[in-house]
């Protein structure tokens, strides 16, 4: 299985019996090209270290000048398994005798980078040593005793993201068409008004959170400050994914909010929503908002309340 955020990355050595240019290693040098093709067009394969040639025979290490090594990246654990003996592969694996010595230690080790993270020459081989030192660890591990990928970190960025336009448009309209029946206008008004926030955003006046789990935005709310001297900054845009779980991230990332316009020195912080939201009542009235109106609203041809929350600061 591919994983989002984290990518296995591998290094390999052998012990050549005899120097590459060498007649007893012809038969290895005549399908180096042909094997590493299968691998640059294998499910999964990310991204090889190469030297001059296209391959890396001609990168040395510490290790030795009769050790090859082979470092590269692949999407999953399976599929460097699939690749490794589900291919031709197989064939110069069986006949590797012909070339290199057997290894006592061991010469091949695997672990876990972040997706667009390339390891170094240098990090490999450490990677290797740490294995022989260490047997399998999760810094350091082999097919025999492999280790799941990281759970990724879960963390609040500030400011505009790539994405975050669309996530927050599609958790709004998936959520509201569940709770409250609301349609096309109420994603289309999301995504045309939240558009036009971020495209005035300014971070010295105004707020946008967002929080992630990897690469996986989970949801984020917004601080506008526009008018917030005389009229209070308005809190928008405040979702999360069903995906967030426990941590209390809706109370940190309100709680950012709140702290916010404190520093700005806004008068207060005030939100419109609708009624029938338990948990979003719970989390405003827990911070120290105040309902001051309510209204019926026939605006996305249902019949909700809609409420206006605030918090003078």
């Amino acid at each position: 299985m591919s994983h989002l955020d984290f990518h296995l990355a591998q290094i390999n050595v052998s012990r050549m019996i005899a120097p590459l240019s060498d007649p007893l290693m012809r038969g290895f040098a005549e399908q180096l090209h042909t094997i590493n093709a299968l691998a640059d067009s294998a499910l999964g394969f990310v991204w090889r270290l190469q030297g001059t040639h296209g391959d890396a025979t001609d990168l040395r290490s510490p290790l030795g000048d009769d050790i090859l090594v082979n470092v590269s990246v692949w999407e999953s654990l399976e599929s460097l398994k699939a690749y490794a003996y589900k291919t031709a592969h197989v064939t110069a694996m069986r006949d590797r005798r012909n070339w290199f010595t057997r290894m006592d230690e061991e010469h091949l080790a695997l672990w876990w980078v972040s997706a667009g993270q390339l390891p170094t020459l240098e990090e490999a081989i450490e990677r290797l040593q740490i294995l022989r030192e260490q047997g399998e660890t999760e810094r350091a591990f082999t097919f025999r005793k492999s280790f799941s990928a990281p759970e990724p970190e879960t963390k609040i960025e500030i400011g505009y993201v790539p994405g975050i336009l669309g996530k927050i448009s599609e958790l709004f309209a998936l959520h509201f068409a569940k709770s409250h029946g609301f349609g096309l206008a109420f994603e289309a008004k999301v995504a045309v008004e939240m558009a036009e926030f971020l495209g005035r955003y300014d971070e010295n006046r105004d707020l946008q959170l967002s929080l992630h789990k990897g690469r996986e935005i989970l949801g984020g709310l917004s601080v506008d400050g526009q008018n917030a001297e005389t009229n209070g900054a308005r809190l928008r845009w405040f979702i999360l994914s069903e995906n967030a779980g426990g941590g209390g991230w809706g109370s940190k990332l309100l709680q950012k909010a709140i702290e916010h316009c404190c520093h700005q020195g806004y008068p207060s912080l005030f939100l419109t929503t609708v009624s029938g939201l338990a948990a979003s009542r719970h989390l405003y009235e827990k911070h120290g908002f105040t309902l001051i109106s309510e209204v019926e609203d026939r605006t996305w041809g249902t019949l909700p309340t809609e409420q206006c929350w605030r918090l003078d600061l």
